[in-house]
């Protein structure tokens, strides 16, 4: 039996979480959500998880200091880091370099995020 893979998505902003979980609905995974890396961290440490889709820019905690943190707990984690700040392409190649799989910029179009998908997690989809 195939294991459907666990995503945590992670952003601060309600309005994208629904948009980004409205298009992964056309795969088969499961979705968790955390508005803040705080809320994340809780959900990373307490369920296996997959996949981490995170924005770089939150309040609080940045996604860098998250991204640091979660490869401390586990080093092997696929991560996908996203933003549409100002500085995006400075965060998101820190974000490169310190382990995350992809980058995708604010705004991105529905194909190239289930493209990403697919290919981080290995699995198939008809876009």
């Amino acid at each position: 039996m195939k294991k459907t893979p666990t995503i945590l998505l992670i952003d601060d902003l309600p309005f994208i979480r629904d948009c980004i979980i409205t298009i992964l609905e056309e795969r088969d995974v499961k979705i968790l959500e955390a508005e803040n890396a705080a809320s994340a961290l809780v959900i990373f440490n307490n369920t296996t998880i997959d996949l981490v889709l995170t924005d770089m820019v939150m309040p609080g905690n940045h996604g860098i200091d998250l991204i640091v943190e979660l490869k401390k707990i586990k080093p092997e984690i696929k991560i996908i880091a996203m933003s549409g700040a100002a500085n995006k392409e400075n965060s998101l190649e820190l974000a490169k370099s310190l382990g995350a799989h992809a980058i995708l910029c604010k705004p991105f179009k529905k194909e190239e995020l289930l493209r990403i998908l697919d290919n981080t997690l290995g699995i198939g989809g008809n876009n």
